[in-house]
C-alpha cells in the first residue's frame, strides 16, 4: 500500500512540474515561432510551380500566370563593381530610408539574441535566472521529488531501477532562456530574409517578423510593465536588473518604433504600368499617416507660394484613377452585368466592405475611448475620498486616462474621417460614371410622350400617335443633339457589333410581359416620369444627399456603442436608479422613430416635386429661343413658380419635423438625468458623493451629445437612403433601349447585308409595347411601318419630308434604336453602322438677335410686297 502511495506521489509531482513549465507565459513565444515556421513552409509549398498549376486546374482557369512580383520591373543594366549593385538593391527596397530601418531592426534582433545568451550564461547553480522569474515551488518540488524517489529506491532495491531519479541537465529557468534564444534567433533569420529575398517572399517574411516581435513585446509588457500601475503585483523579471530592462527597451524599438516610422514600399496595382512618382500617401509611414505629416511639404509650398499650380499637386494615386474605379466597381454596380436583383445599397457595400469594416472598428475605438475621461474622474475622486482603501490600480494610471483617452479618441476619429472622405470621393466617381453610362441606354422619347397625357395609364401614355406635336419632335431632337452615342454595347449586342462593322442587327423580339396590376404600373410611371429632371437631380442633389447620408455607419455603430456603454457605466455607479432612467429613454425611442419615418416620407415627396421643377426648367432652357420669340415668358415663369411653391411646402414640413426632433433629443437627456438622480436619492435613499455625481454628469453629457448628433444624423441618413432608392429605381426600373434588353439568341447575323448599309427592310416600329389584355388607350396606337427596303445613301443629301405627325422624327428615332422594333417578315432588319460615329443636327428655331424683319429676310434684299405676303402667309400679320 505504501509503495502505491509513493508511486502516485512521484507521478503527481512530475505532472505538477510539467504544468508549471508549460504554464509559463514566456513559452507563448515558442508556440508562435512554431506556428510561424509552419505557415512559412506552407507558403513556400503553395508558391511552387507544380502546386500553382494544380490549384489553377482545380479553379478552372485556362492559363497559369507566371510568378510576377507586385513591384515594377526595372530595366536590367549591366554594370561592374559593388556600388551599382548596392544602388539597385537600395532601389528595390524602396529607398535608403527603408533599408536603414531594416538594418537597424536586424541589429536589434541580434542584440536581443546576444542578451538572451548572456542571460543563459549568468544563471547560477541555484537556478536563479537573470531576467527570468523563478518559481518558488521549484526547489520544494525537487526536494520532495528527491525524498520520494530515494524512499522508493530503498524499498524496491535494484529490481525497480526504472524509478531511479535522473539528474536534470537544465533547470526550468535555463530551458525558458534557451527557448527565448531560439525565438530571437528565428526573428534574426527573418530579419535577414526580409533584406535578401525576392520582393514577394520578402513581404511575407516581414509580416511574420513584425507580428512575432509585437507578441514578444506584449508578453513582456504584461509581465514587467503593467505591474508598475498596480499595488499588489511586481515585475516578474525584476531580478534581472539592467539586463531585463535593456532587453525590453531594444524589443520595444524593434517591435513598435520601427514599424511605425519605416516608410511603406510602393506596390503598384498594375505591375506592368506603375506610376513614375507615387503619391506620398502610398509611401508614408504609419505614424505619418496617423499625424498627416506627409502633407507638410504640400502645405508649406502652398503657404510660401502666392498661387499653387496644378503641376505642384502630388500625382493621383493609382487606386483613385477613374479607370481602376470602373474596373473595381462596375462588375458589381452595373445592372447589365449582374443577373440577380439586389438593392443598389448592398452592391455598393460589396465594393467598399473593407473600408466600412475599418471605419466600424475606428468608431468602436472612438466610442470607448470617450469613456476614459469619466472612468478617470470616477476612480480619481474615489481615491481622494478613501485613500486608505485604494483600488487595484494606482492613482497616476487614472489621471493618465484623462490625457490618453482624448488622444486615442481623436486619432481614431480622424482616421475614420479620412477613410470616410476617401470612400465618398471614390463612390461619387463610380456612381457618376455609372449614371452617365446608364443614361445613354434609356429611352427618352417615350417620356416626352407621357407629358402630353400624364393622367392616363402607362400603356396609354407610352404610345405615340399622329397627334404628336412639332415641339415634342424638336425637344426629342435637341436632347439627342446634346447626348453622345454610347461606345459600349450591352452583352447582348457585343457579338453583332464586332462581327458586322459595329451594326445593330435585331432579328426578333422577346415576348412581352403579361398584364400588370395597377400598383406596379403606377410605381413604374412614377419612376419614369420627369426623367430629364430626375437625371439632373441624381447627378447633383441626390449625389450630395448620399454624401451627407454617409453618417449611417455612425448611427448604426457609434451610437449603440456609446449608449450601451453609458448604460453599463451608470448601472455600476447608480445601480437600479440608472435602469429606471434608461427605461424612460427606451420608452421615448418610438417618438424618434416616428419622426424619422415622417422625414423619409416628406423627403421622398419633396424629391419628386424637385424632379418636376428641374424638368420644367430644363425644358424651358432647351426651347428658350422659342420662348423669347413667341413671348411665353410669363406663362413659363408661372409654371415654374407653381412647382417651386409646392416644393417649398414639403421643404418647410421637413424642416419643422427636424426642428421638433432636435428639441426632443436636447431635452430628453436632461429629463433622464433628473429622474435618475431623484430615484437614487429619494427612492433608494443613497448618498450622492463627488465621485458619483461628477462621473455621472460626464456620462450624461456624452449621452446628451450623442442624442443631439443623432437628431441631425438620422435625417441626413434618411435623405441618403431616399437618394439611394432613387438611384436603384433609375437603374432597374427605367425603360431601356431594345439593344440592352435582348438576349444573344435574339441577335442574328445578316450576311446578305452590305457592311455599310443604312436603312430598313420590312420593319415596323412602335413607341411602346402594349401588353395583351390591357385597356384600350385614349389615343390610337401609332406604328411606323416600312415596306420592303429603305436605304439612306452615303455622301448624298437624304431628305425626309411630310406634314406634322407623319413620322419624320419617328423614322430617325427608329434608325437610332429609340423605338421598339417589331419584325413583320422573316427578312426584317434595320441597320445603322456606328464605327465612324454619328452626328445629329436637331430641328430648332433660327432666331437671331435682330428685328423680326431681319429674321425673316435672313440677309436678302427687302421687297415690301414679297415681305408682306410672306408675313401674312406665316401668320405674322
Amino acid at each position: 500500500m505504501d509503495q502505491l502511495v509513493l508511486l502516485e506521489t512521484v507521478s503527481t509531482s512530475s505532472r505538477a512540474q510539467r504544468a508549471a513549465i508549460w504554464g509559463y507565459d514566456l513559452l507563448i513565444l515558442v508556440v508562435c515561432t512554431g506556428v510561424s515556421f509552419i505557415l512559412l513552409l506552407l507558403h513556400a509549398f503553395v508558391s511552387t510551380t507544380s502546386v500553382k498549376r494544380l490549384i489553377t486546374k482545380l479553379c478552372g482557369r485556362e492559363h497559369l500566370e507566371d510568378n510576377v512580383d507586385s513591384t515594377p520591373q526595372q530595366p536590367v543594366i549591366q554594370r561592374a563593381g559593388f556600388s551599382p549593385y548596392l544602388y539597385s538593391h537600395i532601389k528595390e527596397h524602396g529607398g535608403a530610408t527603408v533599408l536603414i530601418w531594416k538594418v537597424l531592426r536586424l541589429l536589434a534582433c541580434l542584440t536581443l539574441a546576444g542578451l538572451t545568451i548572456g542571460a543563459i550564461v549568468s544563471i547560477n547553480k541555484e537556478h536563479n535566472a537573470i531576467g527570468v522569474k523563478q518559481y518558488k515551488s521549484e526547489r520544494v518540488n525537487e526536494a520532495y521529488l528527491h525524498s520520494d524517489v530515494n524512499v522508493v529506491n530503498k524499498a524496491q532495491g535494484s529490481k525497480h531501477k526504472k524509478y531511479k531519479r535522473r539528474e536534470r541537465r537544465f533547470s526550468t529557468a535555463e530551458w525558458i532562456e534557451i527557448s527565448l534564444c531560439m525565438f530571437y534567433t528565428y526573428t534574426t533569420i527573418l530579419a535577414i530574409l526580409a533584406l535578401t529575398l525576392a520582393p514577394r517572399f520578402r513581404a511575407v517574411a516581414n509580416v511574420h517578423l513584425v507580428v512575432l516581435l509585437l507578441i514578444a513585446f506584449a508578453v513582456y509588457t504584461w509581465r514587467d510593465l503593467v505591474p508598475f500601475a498596480t499595488y499588489n503585483l511586481h515585475p516578474a523579471d525584476a531580478v534581472g536588473g539592467w539586463l531585463t530592462w535593456t532587453r525590453i527597451g531594444v524589443l520595444g524599438f524593434a517591435s513598435v518604433v520601427v514599424p511605425l516610422f519605416i516608410p511603406r514600399i510602393y506596390v503598384p496595382l498594375d505591375p506592368k504600368h506603375p506610376s513614375d512618382i507615387p503619391n506620398p500617401e502610398q509611401t508614408a509611414s504609419l505614424i505619418s499617416l496617423a499625424l498627416y505629416t506627409y502633407l507638410d511639404p504640400l502645405i508649406w509650398t502652398a503657404y510660401r507660394a502666392p498661387k499653387l499650380e496644378y503641376e505642384q499637386l502630388p500625382p493621383l494615386a493609382d487606386y483613385d484613377c477613374a479607370s481602376y474605379l470602373k474596373q473595381r466597381s462596375f462588375n458589381k454596380l452595373d445592372p447589365l452585368k449582374r443577373t440577380e436583383r439586389q438593392h443598389f445599397f448592398w452592391r455598393l457595400m460589396s465594393v467598399f466592405w473593407k473600408e466600412h469594416i475599418a471605419m466600424a472598428i475606428m468608431l468602436v475605438v472612438y466610442g470607448l475611448m470617450e469613456f476614459a475621461g469619466p472612468v478617470g474622474i470616477r476612480y480619481t475622486l474615489k481615491y481622494l475620498e478613501e485613500p486608505s482603501s485604494p483600488s487595484l490600480l494606482r492613482p497616476w494610471f487614472w489621471v493618465s486616462l484623462l490625457f490618453l483617452g482624448p488622444v486615442f479618441s481623436t486619432m481614431s476619429f480622424n482616421w475614420y474621417v479620412f477613410l470616410k472622405m476617401a470612400t465618398i470621393a471614390r463612390a461619387t466617381g463610380m456612381i457618376s460614371q455609372l449614371l452617365f453610362e446608364h443614361s445613354l441606354r434609356i429611352r427618352v422619347v417615350t417620356q416626352i410622350a407621357d407629358r402630353s397625357n400624364g393622367k392616363t395609364s402607362r400603356s396609354a401614355s407610352h404610345i405615340g400617335t399622329t397627334t404628336t406635336t412639332q415641339s415634342e419632335e424638336r425637344m426629342d431632337a435637341e436632347y439627342l443633339n446634346s447626348s453622345e452615342a454610347s461606345e459600349d454595347e450591352s452583352e447582348s449586342t457585343v457579338h453583332a457589333a464586332e462581327g458586322s462593322n459595329t451594326q445593330t442587327l435585331i432579328g426578333s423580339v422577346g415576348s412581352t410581359k403579361g398584364k400588370e396590376n395597377s400598383d406596379e404600373a403606377s410605381k413604374e410611371q412614377n419612376g419614369n416620369s420627369n426623367l430629364l429632371g430626375k437625371i439632373n437631380n441624381l447627378m447633383s442633389s441626390d449625389m450630395e444627399n448620399m454624401t451627407n447620408g454617409s453618417y449611417f455607419l455612425s448611427v448604426m455603430v457609434y451610437a449603440p456603442v456609446q449608449i450601451l456603454s453609458s448604460i453599463f457605466f451608470l448601472y455600476n455607479i447608480l445601480g437600479w436608479s440608472a435602469v429606471i432612467g434608461m427605461g424612460f429613454m427606451v420608452l421615448s425611442f418610438p417618438v424618434t422613430g416616428i419622426l424619422a419615418r415622417l422625414v423619409n416620407d416628406v423627403q421622398t415627396k419633396r424629391m419628386r416635386k424637385t424632379d418636376e421643377r428641374v424638368q420644367a426648367i430644363s425644358e424651358t432652357l432647351s426651347i428658350i429661343r422659342m420662348v423669347k420669340l413667341f413671348g411665353w415668358e410669363k406663362k413659363v415663369l408661372a409654371r415654374v413658380e407653381e412647382r417651386r411653391e409646392i416644393e417649398l411646402e414639403y421643404y418647410k414640413k421637413k424642416q419643422w419635423i427636424g426642428q421638433v426632433g432636435q428639441d426632443i433629443n436636447h431635452v430628453l437627456p436632461l429629463i433622464v438625468m433628473a429622474l435618475t438622480f431623484a430615484c437614487h436619492t429619494l427612492w433608494f435613499e443613497k448618498p450622492l458623493t463627488a465621485s458619483i455625481v461628477f462621473a455621472s454628469i460626464a456620462v450624461f453629457d456624452i449621452m446628451r451629445n450623442q442624442l443631439q448628433i443623432l437628431s441631425w444624423q438620422i435625417p441626413l441618413s434618411v435623405q441618403g437612403k431616399v437618394s439611394i432608392d432613387r438611384i436603384d429605381e433609375f437603374l432597374y426600373q427605367t425603360e431601356l433601349l431594345d439593344t440592352y434588353t435582348k438576349n444573344m439568341s435574339d441577335l442574328v447575323e445578316a450576311d446578305v447585308l452590305r457592311q455599310d448599309a443604312i436603312g430598313f427592310n420590312n420593319a415596323t416600329f412602335e413607341w411602346s409595347r402594349q401588353a395583351p389584355g390591357m385597356p384600350a388607350p385614349s389615343r390610337r396606337n401609332f406604328r411606323l411601318h416600312i415596306d420592303q427596303e429603305l436605304l439612306f445613301h452615303r455622301d448624298k443629301i437624304n431628305m425626309v419630308v411630310g406634314p406634322t405627325g407623319c413620322g419624320k422624327t419617328s423614322l430617325l428615332m427608329a434608325l437610332l434604336g429609340e423605338m421598339h422594333f417589331v419584325p413583320s417578315a422573316p427578312d426584317s432588319w434595320f441597320s445603322l453602322p456606328r464605327q465612324g460615329g454619328i452626328a445629329y443636327a436637331a430641328q430648332e428655331a433660327w432666331v437671331q438677335n435682330e428685328t423680326i424683319r431681319d429674321n425673316i429676310l435672313l440677309g436678302a434684299e427687302y421687297d415690301e410686297v414679297r415681305y408682306k405676303k410672306g408675313a401674312y402667309g406665316s401668320v405674322f400679320l
